[in-house]
C-alpha cells in the first residue's frame, strides 16, 4: 500500500472518530436523536450522527488520495443525495415511499449517467459458478 493512501485512510478514520465524539452533544441540542419507543431497543436517546461522520470522513479521505476524482462526479453526487435524504429522514421521519423513490433515483442515475451495472453477483445459488444478471442489472 502506498504510504499516501495509508495516511488518507488514517485521516478518514481519525476524523470519523473525532466527529462521532464532537457531533453527539450538538445532535442532542438540535434534536437529531433516536428516542426509545415501542419499536426501539435502546434505553436512552442515541445521537444520529454516524452517517454524517462516515460521509464527511469518506469524502475527506478520498480528497486526500493522489488520484483524479473527475470520473467519480456522479458517484459523489449520488452519495450527497443519499446523505441529505438520510439527514432529512432522521430529522423529519420521511415516509418509506419517499426514501424508496430517492434510492431508486440514485440507482438509476448511477446506471444511466455513470454506466454502473451489477453484472455478476458471484456463486450464490447452486455452486455452478458466478451468476450473470446483466439483463436485470441495476
Amino acid at each position: 500500500m502506498d504510504p499516501q493512501d495509508f495516511y488518507a485512510y488514517a485521516a478518514g478514520g481519525g476524523l470519523c472518530l473525532f466527529l462521532l465524539y464532537c457531533l453527539g452533544p450538538i445532535a442532542q441540542r438540535v434534536g437529531l436523536v433516536d428516542r426509545p419507543s415501542g419499536r426501539k431497543q435502546q434505553l436512552r436517546p442515541v445521537a444520529l450522527v454516524g452517517g454524517i461522520a462516515v460521509v464527511v470522513s469518506f469524502c475527506l479521505a478520498t480528497l486526500l488520495m493522489p488520484i483524479s476524482l473527475t470520473e467519480y462526479r456522479v458517484l459523489f453526487f449520488c452519495i450527497v443525495l443519499l446523505f441529505i435524504t438520510g439527514v432529512v429522514d432522521d430529522l423529519r421521519e420521511l415516509p418509506p415511499a419517499a426514501k424508496f423513490v430517492m434510492q431508486l433515483t440514485v440507482a438509476l442515475a448511477l446506471v444511466f449517467l455513470d454506466d454502473q451495472l451489477v453484472r455478476f453477483v458471484g456463486d450464490i445459488l447452486d455452486g455452478s459458478g458466478p451468476n450473470e444478471y446483466e439483463p436485470l442489472g441495476l
